[in-house]
């Protein structure tokens, strides 16, 4: 077609030059043997150049359901992905070799029950907005302070109005954030004002953590369970909404190894908990949903069931 409409000679492709733009169409998603020899050795002439890489659809010689390389794949600059991102745009080594990733609709509706999670639109508040109107968070806190104060500070900059630190440290890591002991914190449980509680960073008292989570798990109140809290779960419904938070280290240590499909793992285990929202963080570069400028840095953007 390129010789039709006079834009330059068509050449077989292990004769293709570098170019300053590089169309990858070569595969789409149905891709799950190797490259063929011929195709990895084009593919091979061609990197190491300055040119702008666009995959169409996915990186050719990435596995779309898991992100394995099956192969050498071409690294892109910037990913078409069309009607939905696909898994294996943000696990395995998928993620870093799909650049910014741009999705567009093509007028396919999908169903699935896994989400590409983006980063919150905070929506600016009326001038007379109250801190509760905004909403109250409560972090329990382990003995490894730092990571509930990261918990924290992440509920204050994703827009909480307060956020309370459950546990006996005496310093706070921003003047916004309050401190209880859990006797004075417990009876935030009652207070609707509070809107969701995280528990986990940092958690390493197992007694004080499953005092915890049985009063948590009698309510109704959403849920972050995350680090040290995860390994204190029966396997028996959670109760309340939950999202769960396992890094790859530690779904394996709970879980068992997850093998070359991530999803399809979590997914058994999720099940096993009525359902909740399971966060799976892969690697993936940049995102961004065509027409909305949603990029996120490497690695922000989880899978979530």
């Amino acid at each position: 077609m390129a010789a039709m409409a006079g834009a330059g000679p068509v050449v077989p492709l292990i004769e293709a030059p570098p170019a300053p733009l590089i169309i990858d169409a070569l595969f789409g998603t149905g891709l799950a043997r190797p490259l063929p020899k011929a195709v990895q050795a084009a593919l091979d002439r061609l990197r190491g150049h300055p040119s702008t890489v666009v995959a169409i659809d996915i990186v050719s010689g990435v596995h779309a359901d898991t992100g394995e390389a099956l192969g050498r794949p071409l690294p892109a600059t910037r990913t078409i992905s069309f009607a939905a991102a696909k898994p294996g745009q943000v696990l395995g080594t998928g993620g870093a070799l799909s650049g910014v990733l741009e999705v567009v609709d093509i007028g396919i509706a999908v169903a699935s029950p896994w989400h590409l999670t983006a980063r919150p639109r905070l929506q600016p508040l009326p001038h007379d907005t109250h801190k509760y109107q905004r909403g109250h968070v409560l972090v329990v806190e382990g003995g490894s302070r730092g990571a509930a104060a990261l918990a924290g500070l992440a509920a204050l900059r994703s827009g909480a109005g307060l956020v309370t630190l459950a546990g006996d440290g005496t310093q706070l890591p921003a003047l916004a954030l309050m401190r209880r002991h859990d006797e004075d914190a417990f009876p935030l449980l009652a207070d609707p004002r509070l809107k969701a509680v995280v528990i986990g960073p940092g958690l390493g008292d197992k007694a004080r953590g499953q005092d915890w989570l049985r009063r948590l798990r009698g309510g109704a109140r959403p849920l972050v369970i995350d680090a040290g809290a995860l390994s204190l779960l029966d396997g028996g419904p959670i109760g309340p909404p939950a999202v769960l938070t396992p890094h790859e280290g530690e779904f394996v240590r709970l879980f068992g190894p997850i093998g070359s499909d991530r999803l399809a793992r979590g997914a058994r285990w999720a099940g096993g908990y009525q359902r909740p929202c399971l966060a799976l963080f892969g690697h993936g570069g940049q995102r961004r949903r065509a027409g909305r400028d949603d990029r996120q840095p490497d690695g922000a953007g989880p899978f979530t069931l």
